[in-house]
């Protein structure tokens, strides 16, 4: 379905915490400040202190953290001039994760498969982080 269109990667610590314990597959999902609240979203952003961080999602409350980008207004004030900010492989599906910041549009794209089934392969998973962390999603 379709509706409505320099690398600043960085790790995100993963060390277990009583709130947040480790388990075999990786770690609990945040579950405050969630942009995408789309319940199957393979992979899934948060909002953390002018930051945006992104996790591939394993099941609805587990994920494996991927990294973090500024945000869109901290990107927009520094003046970036766009291009791939992150690139990571889900380490269940094997599908790629894109996150891009599109600075004529003042957003940031992110783009992903959902895991592959008997029956659909290569679903496009995409949605967009506009600078109020307003999320669009754009295939699903």
């Amino acid at each position: 379905q379709r509706k409505g269109d320099n690398s600043f990667s960085s790790s995100v610590p993963r060390k277990a915490s009583a709130s947040r314990p480790r388990n075999m597959d990786g770690m609990m999902l945040p579950t405050d400040n969630r942009l995408n609240a789309h319940s199957a979203a393979p992979v899934v952003a948060f909002a953390r202190e002018g930051n945006l961080q992104f996790w591939h999602a394993l099941s609805d409350s587990e994920g494996v953290a991927i990294g973090s980008v500024p945000d869109v207004k901290a990107l927009t004030v520094a003046g970036h001039a766009g291009g791939e900010l992150l690139r990571a492989t889900h380490p269940e599906s094997g599908k790629i994760v894109t996150v891009t910041y599109r600075p004529g549009f003042q957003m940031i794209e992110v783009n992903t498969f959902y895991p592959d089934t008997a029956h659909q392969a290569n679903k496009l998973y995409t949605f967009c982080i506009m600078d109020n962390n307003h999320v669009e999603v754009v295939f699903w």
